[in-house]
């Protein structure tokens, strides 16, 4: 799936390297279009959290509301980690989302876990 993402050249291509054993990708899914490519991959963590790594070139403003539903909301917070700062949104159905945005791409890293796991995830993303 990071291949075809990469060889499609829609936006760079962040991928976790250097995790623990027990992290788990259990879905992967690439989709470009004339609005814009994503790519989301599904992961586990070793503790049983499920995360979603999805990325685009689709403008924040239409993406964030469809993948984290439109009440999603920054909460103030920011995250610090694999050199990149990362706002923290409330989601929904209690999911939390951490947001990453260049001008070419918006990262986000979804799900429930342990703020553990998302600062671990996120921290691996090269």
């Amino acid at each position: 799936m990071y291949e075809e993402a990469r060889e499609d050249g829609a936006f760079p291509v962040l991928v976790p390297s250097g995790l623990p054993s027990g992290w788990k990708s259990v879905s992967a899914d690439y989709q470009p279009h004339s609005g814009g490519a994503t790519m989301r991959v599904g992961w586990r963590s070793p503790d049983g959290g499920a995360l979603q790594l999805i990325e685009s070139d689709i403008v924040p403003g239409v993406l964030i509301p469809r993948e984290l539903g439109t009440d999603a909301r920054a909460n103030g917070s920011v995250v610090e980690a694999g050199g990149r700062q990362w706002q923290v949104y409330d989601a929904r159905e209690g999911e939390v989302a951490y947001v990453y945005g260049e001008a070419e791409r918006t990262v986000i890293v979804t799900g429930k876990a342990s703020e553990e796991e998302f600062r671990e995830f996120v921290g691996a993303l090269q």
